[in-house]
């Protein structure tokens, strides 16, 4: 644990950097939970990693499962199987039950979790993911910070 506030009942035989960490979250072995919100009575699975994510309670996420860039996960869901990929900016809707990958900026939900709508038209989402802003400087995102709430995406860089 590195840089993080974790609260009671917390089991962590993972890595866990940058994040903050609610009560009795589990993160199992091999798992990595690097700048995330993770809300209480979470599990992460083994082999996973998160990364930017904000994570709310009861959530089970299984083992291999990756979650990408700027995402939000409702409450009460399940990413379930081996090998799935939550992709960037990707919204999964309060207790849906993940059990295939999830593209980029896309809005999920059900049992089991089926594709809403996007989020953003594809050449806003294409931009976006060539862009990642998430890993900019903080500087840089102060700066761009009046573009970004008027969506001005294409102005960005």
């Amino acid at each position: 644990v590195n840089n993080s506030i974790v609260l009671s009942g917390c089991e962590i035989y993972g890595t866990v950097e940058n994040s903050i960490l609610s009560s009795n979250v589990v993160v199992k072995k091999g798992a990595v939970v690097r700048n995330c919100i993770i809300m209480s009575e979470v599990t992460v699975g083994e082999n996973s990693v998160l990364e930017y994510a904000i994570v709310d309670e009861n959530t089970e996420i299984g083992a291999n499962v990756r979650l990408g860039e700027e995402k939000s996960a409702g409450k009460g869901i399940a990413v379930v199987g081996r090998e799935l990929t939550v992709g960037d900016g990707a919204v999964i809707a309060a207790r849906a039950v993940v059990t295939r990958d999830v593209p980029p900026y896309t809005i999920v939900g059900g049992v089991p979790a089926k594709t809403i709508r996007p989020r953003f038209d594809d050449r806003t989402a294409a931009r976006l993911l060539e862009l990642q802003w998430w890993n900019w400087p903080v500087e840089k995102i102060r700066a761009n910070l009046p573009r970004i709430m008027r969506g001005e995406i294409d102005k960005l860089g």
